[in-house]
C-alpha cells in the first residue's frame, strides 16, 4: 500500500468519525448540557417581555446570550430598593443575560419567571468597564 492510499484511507476515517460526531452529538457535549440546566420556556418569556416594556425595542430584536442558575438571598433577588420589603428567604432563580444590537442588559428572576427584575448596578458595572 503506497503513502498516497494510506494518507486517504486516514483522511476517510477521520472524516467518518467527525460525521458520527456531528450526527450523534460529541460525549462532551452532552456532559456539558446536563451540567447547565436549560432556562424555562416562561422564564425567557418573561424576561423578553420586561425588557421590551423598558426599552421599547421588539423582542424579536433580544437575544438571551446566557442563562445561569442563582439562589438570591431575599424576595427581591438580591436588588433591594429603598421602601421596599423584602422577604428573608432563599429564593432560587435565574440569572439572564439579554443582548440588542447596541446594548447588554442583565435579568434576576425566580424559578418560574413571576418576580423578573432588571438588575441596574449590573449595567453600571458593564459601561464603567467600556469605559476604561
Amino acid at each position: 500500500m503506497t503513502n498516497k492510499s494510506k494518507n486517504r484511507r486516514s483522511i476517510a476515517r477521520v472524516a467518518t468519525v467527525c460525521a458520527l460526531l456531528l450526527l450523534l452529538g460529541s460525549p462532551w457535549g452532552a456532559i456539558a448540557r446536563a451540567e447547565t440546566p436549560e432556562l424555562p420556556e416562561a422564564v425567557a418569556r418573561a424576561v423578553l417581555a420586561d425588557l421590551s416594556r423598558e426599552t421599547e425595542i421588539p423582542e424579536n430584536a433580544l437575544t438571551i446570550v446566557a442563562a445561569e442558575r442563582e439562589t438570591w438571598p431575599d424576595g427581591c433577588l438580591g436588588l433591594a430598593e429603598p421602601d421596599r420589603f423584602c422577604t428573608q428567604a432563599l429564593v432560587s432563580g435565574w440569572e439572564v443575560s439579554i443582548r440588542s444590537a447596541r446594548r447588554e442588559w442583565t435579568y434576576r428572576t425566580d424559578d418560574t419567571g413571576a418576580a423578573v427584575k432588571l438588575d441596574r448596578g449590573h449595567q453600571l458595572k458593564s459601561r464603567s468597564r467600556q469605559a476604561t
